[in-house]
């Protein structure tokens, strides 16, 4: 689970998250390691890079406590392969 921060004024945590992300793809012990990215942002953007060095899923993260219970039994599927 990978989670992309707001960057600061050098872009630095966004860039962190993606390099750890291709990072995880280049190696091959490592390649099918499901990685999920969450973000607060909605920037397309975002996504299509994170979906393009490999992501598994990009989920928005959860603003609500009902979304955060709904996201963690999804993680707990996605985990389990159910």
């Amino acid at each position: 689970l990978c989670q992309v921060e707001n960057e600061d004024s050098s872009g630095r945590y966004r860039r962190v998250t993606f390099e750890v992300l291709s990072y995880l793809r280049s190696q091959p012990r490592l390649h099918d390691v499901h990685v999920i990215v969450m973000s607060s942002s909605n920037a397309r953007m975002d996504h299509d890079r994170a979906m393009k060095l490999g992501a598994s899923e990009y989920w928005p993260k959860p603003t609500r406590f009902d979304d955060t219970v709904r996201l963690i039994g999804t993680l707990r599927r996605f985990v389990s392969g159910t």
